[in-house]
């Protein structure tokens, strides 16, 4: 078995580049051969909005958790 390290652990707030810097919740985590991954949601113009991100697509608010 391998141990993994993330940058991010579910609940964390972080800022999705892609989308204007709007602030989201990791509610996910994954791992493959293009790097880690991020399951982030967000709200946006009234509607939920969840994608699977890199992690050089996101990056932690100040306070980083909760």
């Amino acid at each position: 078995m391998i141990n993994i390290e993330f940058n991010h652990a579910i609940g964390d707030r972080v800022f999705v580049h892609q989308a204007n810097d709007i602030l989201g919740c990791v509610c996910g985590m994954s791992i493959n051969v293009n790097g880690d991954m991020y399951r982030v949601i967000w709200w946006q113009d009234g509607k939920r909005q969840d994608e699977w991100l890199f992690g050089w697509e996101i990056a932690a608010t100040e306070k980083g958790a909760k």
